[in-house]
Formats: structure tokens, C-alpha cells, sequence
């Protein structure tokens, strides 16, 4: 119930990044990083309301999930679009 918006927002962002992937357009080697920052910035606006305890949780379980995701994402497709060509 707390940061609920947080995970849509990830999840938009997601969803975003596999589009941009799908696109063929060139893959930025920043949207991890921008994908988990909003994402805490919308775990902090409960956030500032109950100590900061969200943002720091959301912020530490990202760093672990977010970029290795990505990461995943983006070799894939890079490796799918060789085999391809």
C-alpha cells in the first residue's frame, strides 16, 4: 500500500524500455539508472511522510533488481538481433 505507485512507475518504465528495445532504436545504456532513480523518487513522496523508510528499502532492492534486469534485457535482445542478421 505504500509505495504500490513506486511499482507502477517501475513497471511503466519497464515496459517503456522493452518498447524502445522492440523499436530498433538505439538502446540507451542509461535507462537502468533512470529507471531505478524515478522509481525512488516516487517511493519518497509517502516517503518524507514516514521517515524516509520507503525510499531507502525501494532504493536498496532496486540496486539489485533494476540494472541486472536491464542488463539482461538489452544483451538479449542484442544477441537475438545477430542471430538475425
Amino acid at each position: 500500500m505504500i509505495v504500490g505507485h513506486a511499482h507502477l512507475v517501475f513497471a511503466c518504465l519497464a515496459h517503456r524500455h522493452v518498447r524502445s528495445l522492440t523499436s530498433g532504436a538505439p538502446i540507451a545504456a542509461h535507462a537502468a539508472i533512470k529507471t531505478w532513480a524515478l522509481t525512488v523518487l516516487a517511493a519518497a513522496v509517502p516517503g518524507i511522510l514516514l521517515v524516509a523508510i520507503p525510499p531507502i528499502i525501494t532504493g536498496v532492492t532496486g540496486l539489485f533488481l533494476v540494472a541486472p534486469m536491464f542488463y539482461w534485457a538489452r544483451t538479449t535482445m542484442q544477441r537475438e538481433r545477430t542471430m538475425l542478421a
